[in-house]
């Protein structure tokens, strides 16, 4: 790709998403690039169960600890990204304090990028996936964990 070169590494099927592992090379300068594609979330829709979102968020945060950071983009860059910000930090934060205002972490990104996260059923698409994580990590804890909707 002009002075560019890109080469495939390695490519893996995953339930509902797709890992590419890439080498991207400028001269003698090369870099590796994780790409991950969720293919079981239409545009302008949401997926059917959130099973592999949480999947997707888990192994993004594992890989993400060991690689630095990570770009997350989807078509227009506001409604599918809402969901999977809004998913990573919250799973993130019921582990770490066993709650998460998610109504907070929506209005905190749509005052970072106007539009973001931008339908009533990816909203509820978002609280049912964190209802999901929530109960998952109760049966891995003892302390109970709540996902409040209201604000502060």
């Amino acid at each position: 790709f002009g002075r560019f070169v890109l080469r495939v590494r390695d490519i893996r099927e995953k339930s509902g998403f797709t890992v590419t592992d890439l080498e991207v090379q400028l001269r003698e300068d090369d870099r590796r690039v994780r790409h991950y594609w969720f293919t079981s979330w239409p545009d302008h829709h949401v997926p059917q169960c959130s099973a592999p979102l949480l999947r997707l968020v888990e192994e993004v945060e594992a890989y993400r600890g060991a690689a630095g950071p990570v770009v997350v983009h989807c078509s227009a860059g506001i409604g599918r990204t809402g969901c999977f910000i809004v998913s990573s930090i919250g799973c993130q934060q019921l582990r770490e304090a066993g709650q998460v205002d998610m109504l907070e972490k929506v209005c905190q990104l749509r005052l970072d990028r106007g539009g973001m996260k931008k339908t009533t059923e990816q909203y509820q698409f978002l609280y049912s996936t964190l209802a999901q994580n929530s109960s998952q990590l109760q049966h891995q804890k003892v302390r109970p964990l709540t996902i409040m909707a209201t604000g502060r």
